[in-house]
């Protein structure tokens, strides 16, 4: 595997309310939700399930 759930990586909303919004991940909670936060695509901090999230390749630092 080389992408890994981590602090700083961006996800993609596969579905729920979020569909279709590039998010970053800024904590992770337990092993089924993650801190999300996503101020260009209208995403606030918020907890989103790790099923609903598709990881890209993109980290930031």
């Amino acid at each position: 595997y080389t992408r890994f759930m981590e602090v700083g990586r961006v996800a993609y909303c596969a579905f729920g309310g979020d569909v279709g919004k590039l998010v970053v991940i800024c904590d992770i909670i337990d092993q089924k939700r993650v801190l999300c936060d996503g101020p260009l695509s209208g995403v606030k901090r918020k907890a989103i399930p790790v099923k609903q999230l598709h990881l890209t390749q993109f980290v930031v630092k």
